[in-house]
């Protein structure tokens, strides 16, 4: 059985067969995201729905930060650019894919090492990825912010204390970016759902240390198996989602 799962899903135990605190990123990460696709495609935008999704972005491009690999999968631009494309066909908007954005930061953290960068360069690299947020949220899925996310997980997973300094201010501007674009200031409510799912996220970032955890033996395939594939099971619900199948389904 385990032969037949490493020729079907060789990258399964690519690493080691423990779970650790990156693949528990990543599992959340995804749970977070079933959830926002959920409230986007299958009832209408249901708005606290979508606010509980908003941990999946922050967590992956954290856990993307974190990675010591230089390697991009050229599957995952490709699954970017064909998403891109299925929702200008059945939108006729242009939004780059989040996965066009994952390759542009694995792009950017291969060229420059934020943990070697005095603090000078860090914070003219925050305010220039907050100066263009405005004009790249438009056209890719949550603009700069993604690198700044990034940033920040590099920085934490190093042990470099500037990172928690990055990682608030990220977070501020990540809250006011997604208040906008969910129009939370109509209801308070809203946005204290909003505050609290960045609370948890810099909680989450504060307590991060890269170790092996015991979770029970039934556990360790499923999690391997969503943190491994996270974001191919990321590509497959969202063509389902702008194919319109979730749409379609009776639950």
């Amino acid at each position: 059985m385990l032969n037949h799962m490493k020729v079907w899903l060789p990258k399964l135990y690519q690493y080691k067969e423990q779970v650790n605190t990156h693949d528990l990123l990543k599992v959340l990460a995804v749970i977070a995201m079933t959830i926002d696709h959920l409230g986007a495609y299958r009832w209408d935008d249901d708005i606290w729905l979508r606010i509980i999704g908003r941990l999946a972005a922050p967590l992956f491009f954290f856990a993307f930060g974190t990675t010591k690999s230089r390697s991009f999968n050229d599957n995952i631009l490709i699954g970017g650019v064909l998403i891109t494309a299925t929702y200008f066909w059945m939108e006729s908007r242009f939004v780059i894919n989040i996965l066009v954005n994952f390759a542009f930061i694995k792009y950017i953290l291969n060229r420059i090492t934020p943990s070697l960068l005095t603090t000078t360069s860090l914070i003219i690299l925050n305010l220039m990825s907050i100066f263009l947020l405005p004009i790249t949220v438009i056209f890719i899925e949550y603009g700069t912010v993604g690198l700044l996310f990034a940033v920040s997980g590099h920085l934490i997973a190093r042990g470099d204390k500037r990172g928690q300094y990055f990682m608030l201010s990220t977070l501020c501007i990540y809250f006011l970016e997604e208040g906008v674009l969910l129009n939370i200031d109509s209801n308070r409510a809203y946005a204290v759902g909003l505050l609290s799912v960045c609370l948890l996220l810099a909680w989450i970032y504060t307590v991060y240390v890269l170790k092996f955890w015991p979770i029970p033996t039934t556990l360790i395939k499923p999690c391997l198996f969503f943190s491994r594939y996270s974001l191919y099971i990321y590509m497959f619900q969202v063509l389902l989602g702008d194919l319109g199948v979730w749409r379609a389904c009776a639950f």
